[in-house]
């Protein structure tokens, strides 16, 4: 176990180049809550407010800690979308169409309110009934402003 600011890590479940994913809770004096939360490595400009969406996950808490950002949403069953296609990939496996589908509809629907937003598979989870649902911080937005100003495209090499 590691304290990362008000987050206790039980375990990283994944970790990508920009950011590491972990299970674990959030502590508030006495009190512990089940969480899923990300440590971004980024000088992030946290939205002033997060989208409402029955597709967005709400954040439950975000902090800056030890020069990282870190953000956290309720605990839900299920996977990041990176690791299912990773998955998919080694598995030999494809997603059907129709749970394709749906994942575009429902990111595509979550990230409607964002003018610039790059959707990346780490931050959009599928759930163990198959639901959708997105974590409500497009990658842009985690760089500084100067940088999410200028491209329109970022690059996966880049990322």
């Amino acid at each position: 176990m590691e304290k990362l600011g008000n987050f206790v890590s039980v375990k990283e479940l994944d970790a990508t180049g920009w950011a590491k994913l972990h299970r674990g809770f959030k502590v508030d004096g006495k009190q512990k809550e089940r969480t899923l939360f990300y440590q971004v490595p980024l000088a992030l400009q946290a939205p002033d407010q997060f989208p409402h969406h029955i597709a967005v996950l709400d954040i439950l808490h975000h902090e800056m800690a030890g020069g990282k950002f870190l953000f956290g949403h309720r605990y839900i069953g299920g996977f990041p979308l990176s690791m299912v296609l990773a998955r998919c990939d080694r598995d030999g496996f494809p997603l059907p169409l129709d749970h394709a589908l749906l994942i575009m509809e429902r990111v595509l629907s979550a990230w409607e309110d964002y003018k610039v937003g790059l959707p990346h598979p780490f931050l959009i989870w599928i759930t163990f009934d198959g639901e959708v649902k997105c974590s409500p911080l497009p990658l842009p937005k985690a760089f500084p402003p100067e940088v999410v100003g200028t491209p329109d495209f970022i690059a996966p090499e880049v990322i």
